[in-house]
């Protein structure tokens, strides 16, 4: 009884396949299109078969029909073995996700690298240079918020917006002229942390080496710049590559900690976020990241461990007005690249402004849709991560105000 319903089913089957396919030819379209294509390389394949066998070379055909070593792996992403597309919506979504992303980098890099292109050619020119610990403690906060940006953007949104893509290159009124705008912003507040650092430098500095000092510059232009003498005192060992040793000063301090709150900003503001992917405050692994890395520069700044000031080779702040002017470019910085960048959105892609600024349903829990679930989860995050920041933010606060009463 059990193979005689096996067999009535695959006939029902059959039947309702012929159905279906008759009716998809009589329609047309792709669906006919892809029907008779099926059907000439099927009807292809037998003839060559067919003729290579009656030749007598049927490994051969067997050879030429196998799919050969790396093919499968392929097409296996883009293969879904039943009948159906359920597999596509996710397809399409993490694709989504991966353009955004990989407009994001883009854009960081472009930023990232027009800064070196200033430092290299002013302050390294000048004979910049950080201490010991300094490049170990920004590589270790931009690598804990690039963790933090690498997963969530690889978090594709639970649903897809109709709208909206991605920008296909940077190269577009929005992203490209807040890309020069968010530039020129760190370049102002990083030329004017200097300036106020040189001044102060030259109030305070206890580092100028005394005595003569000759500067003798060959006639002709050569390789080098020529070479200073120094006598009655203010000698220096050098080290073998002929650099003098590391002394703590204003504008050392001044470029550290600037660097650090600019690498925050260019990871959050670059970041596209909804609807293409994950949101910052989604992860938690970057909303700690970059809030302690603010932290830790405020905290340099008003000296609350000077123990730790003096581990990371930092001057002395002399000044409590150098440390409030500090902290007003750590603001300005932030705030103003925000507002460019939403100026760029809001003029020339009004439709992802809207977009990003409308006010979104908030999850009541109460649906059983995996997506529905799915952003309830995201929202609570978000939540908790929410309040992680304004727990900080009130910390700074705190130890602002206190700082400016002493």
């Amino acid at each position: 009884g059990e193979n005689q319903n096996d067999g009535m089913n695959a006939v029902f089957q059959v039947l309702k396949d012929e159905f279906k396919r008759a009716k998809d030819l009589k329609r047309g379209g792709a669906a006919a299109a892809r029907i008779l294509q099926e059907e000439e390389d099927l009807k292809n394949s037998i003839k060559f078969k067919s003729k290579k066998s009656s030749d007598g070379n049927d490994e051969e055909v067997d050879a030429i029909l196998a799919i050969k070593p790396g093919e499968a792996s392929l097409a296996a992403p883009f293969t879904f073995l039943r009948p159906c597309i359920d597999g596509a919506e996710a397809i399409i979504r993490v694709g989504i996700a991966a353009a955004a992303n990989s407009i994001s980098v883009h854009r960081s890099i472009a930023l990232n690298s027009l800064m070196a292109c200033y430092n290299l050619a002013t302050l390294y020119r000048d004979g910049f240079r950080y201490g010991d610990h300094m490049w170990n403690v920004e590589l270790g906060f931009i690598m804990s918020m690039d963790k933090g940006l690498g997963d969530v953007s690889c978090m594709p949104r639970p649903r897809i917006h109709s709208l909206l893509r991605p920008s296909k290159s940077i190269f577009n009124p929005a992203d490209g002229l807040s890309v020069l705008l968010q530039a020129s912003i760190h370049l102002f507040v990083l030329t004017k942390a200097v300036s106020g650092a040189r001044l102060m430098e030259g109030k305070f500095s206890k580092n100028t080496p005394a005595g003569l000092r000759i500067r003798l510059k060959p006639k002709f232009g050569s390789i080098s710049d020529g070479f200073a003498l120094s006598l009655g005192g203010g000698h220096e060992a050098r080290n073998f590559l002929g650099r003098k040793p590391f002394h703590p000063n204003h504008v050392t301090n001044a470029v550290f900690l600037i660097s650090i709150i600019q690498n925050v900003s260019i990871a959050a503001i670059n970041h596209a976020g909804y609807p293409f992917h994950g949101s910052l405050l989604e992860s938690r692994t970057f909303t700690l990241a970059a809030t302690f890395s603010i932290l830790f520069c405020v905290v340099m700044v008003l000296e609350v461990f000077p123990l730790v000031n003096r581990l990371l080779q930092l001057a002395p702040m002399t000044s409590k007005a150098f440390q409030l002017c500090l902290l007003f470019l750590f603001l300005v910085d932030g705030v103003a690249s925000c507002v460019a960048d939403g100026l760029c959105t809001y003029f020339f892609d009004r439709e992802m402004w809207k977009t990003k600024w409308e006010r979104k349903k908030v999850p009541d829990g109460s649906s059983k849709l995996a997506a529905d679930i799915e952003e309830d989860i995201l929202h609570k995050e978000k939540q908790q991560n929410a309040v992680v920041v304004r727990s900080l933010s009130l910390l700074l606060i705190f130890l602002t105000m206190a700082s400016i009463a002493k």
